[in-house]
């Protein structure tokens, strides 16, 4: 009897042991898809943060052509989980931007005194210096600062702008001057004494001047030799950025200016390589620079008629190669006015050309040897300031140009236009901007506006006042191009 209700006890206690285990394991389990659960949760909350953000980034990116950052988070979910979800900024396309290139002249007292706040007043906000490598690290650790000191400390005076394109190395570093680095470490060295010394001037940095050259030019160094080179542009340029971004982390880099241009002759006559660009992309040059710099002039019009055609085909390069929202700056461009039409040429390809170049997507222009001086015979003359430091020709049109696209962004080609009308859209906060022309005969053109129009002609000289009815405004257009202004 006594064994028996042992055996009872044992047989309840093992019941009971069974019973506090199965319990332990339901809850455990209960606690398991609870867990589950919570991180499915928070995985389609992300999904669905992300299937929102991403058609917004995707339409802006291929409307702008520009993807703004996009940086991660971390926001906690429990003491135990955290979940990564896209910080979508609302994206605004940059303001167009005018600025000049003196070219060698930069240093010469007199333009750095005088023209540099005659460039300001005509709307220039941005200057382009070349400076020399070779001009500075006169050896090893030696530099001479003196003439670039003067440019930077006028520049900060005058509040401008500065874009800097590296160029020159010295004999100790490079084979050639104009061509490939031989010592890099020469010129991380040399950058590392640069950057800082000029960074709260300087807002953009260049990595040679059209580099697409193909062998050392009659100018010298200050046009790039590397177009037989990409794959080592593209090595050197990645170290270029990464050197630049750790010294000053809010400065933009460019893809050196490319002439892309002066080829078609046969080698070895052509001046420039018109696959260097697209030979470094596929060396993987596109992960290294922030905008690319191009140059247009009118040269070459069976190939590119306009600047848009210049613009496009790079961007086109670019797109191919999965290499997305990059600026593009015109960074040398210009018409002379030692041609038939003199400066009523000059006034002409200020409006329409760099106009279109905005329609294309740039939002930055450097006007190209504005100030005059003296030339070979035949050379060409795009000066829009004198010797006595005082507007000439395109001076006043350009002046009048900067002074419409103030705080303006381009939308584009406006295409609500009679056939053979030439119109482009621009907006700000306060106020739209049409410039217009037409490439054949006068017509009229109307535009929906509740509010009247002020319509000015393309040198500034004529302002009109074009009244609104039945919610339009209607003007005549002309083969000279007209502002059209209306408040928003």
């Amino acid at each position: 009897m006594c064994c028996g209700k042992s055996r009872q006890w044992v047989n309840e206690a093992m019941s009971d042991s069974l019973l506090a285990s199965e319990k332990e394991e339901e809850e455990m389990g209960t606690q398991k898809r609870s867990t589950i659960l919570a991180f499915a949760m928070l995985f389609l909350l992300w999904a669905a943060a992300f299937a929102v953000a991403m058609p917004k980034m995707r339409t802006e990116a291929q409307t702008l052509g520009e993807c703004r950052d996009t940086r991660d988070i971390t926001v906690q979910a429990t003491s135990a989980y955290t979940v990564c979800l896209p910080l979508v900024h609302k994206y605004s396309p940059p303001q167009v931007k005018l600025g000049v290139d003196f070219g060698a002249m930069v240093t010469i007292p007199d333009v750095i005194e005088y023209d540099f706040p005659v460039s300001k007043e005509m709307g220039a906000d941005w200057v382009r210096v070349f400076l020399g490598w070779l001009e500075i690290e006169t050896s090893p650790g030696e530099y001479d600062w003196d003439k670039y000191d003067a440019v930077f400390d006028r520049l900060g005076e005058l509040e401008l702008s500065a874009m800097v394109v590296i160029y020159g190395a010295p004999d100790w570093a490079a084979e050639e001057s104009c061509g490939p680095i031989s010592d890099t470490l020469a010129l991380e060295n040399f950058l590392e004494a640069l950057v800082p010394r000029y960074a709260d001037v300087v807002d953009a940095w260049e990595f040679i001047n059209e580099p697409d050259g193909r062998v050392p030019h009659v100018y010298g160094p200050a046009i790039g030799c590397w177009g037989l080179y990409p794959a080592e542009y593209a090595r050197q340029l990645e170290m270029f950025y990464a050197k630049v971004k750790t010294l000053d982390p809010e400065a933009l880099v460019f893809f050196g200016s490319l002439a892309y241009d002066a080829w078609g002759f046969g080698e070895p006559h052509d001046i420039f390589v018109r696959s260097f660009f697209e030979e470094t992309l596929q060396n993987g040059a596109g992960l290294y620079f922030d905008g690319v710099g191009l140059h247009y002039y009118p040269i070459n019009l069976e190939v590119f008629p306009t600047m848009a055609h210049k613009v496009n085909e790079i961007r086109d390069t670019m797109s191919r190669n999965g290499v997305y929202g990059k600026r593009i700056w015109i960074t040398e461009t210009g018409m002379w006015i030692n041609s038939n039409e003199e400066a009523e040429a000059q006034r002409d390809f200020i409006v329409r050309e760099l106009t279109r170049g905005f329609g294309a997507g740039v939002d930055n222009m450097f006007w190209y040897d504005p100030r005059e001086h003296s030339i070979p015979e035949g050379a060409v003359q795009r000066w829009l300031i004198s010797e006595e430091h005082q507007p000439v020709y395109g001076y006043g049109t350009f002046q009048h140009f900067a002074n419409k696209l103030e705080g303006l962004h381009c939308v584009g080609a406006y295409p609500e236009v009679p056939a053979g009308i030439e119109a482009y859209q621009f907006v700000g906060p306060q106020r739209a901007l049409y410039i217009l022309w037409s490439n054949t005969t006068t017509k009229t053109v109307r535009i929906p506006s509740t509010v009247n129009a002020i319509l000015t002609s393309r040198d500034g000289d004529e302002t009109t006042v074009i009244p609104a009815q039945a919610g339009t405004v209607e003007f005549e257009v002309g083969l000279k191009p007209v502002f059209v202004e209306i408040e928003r």
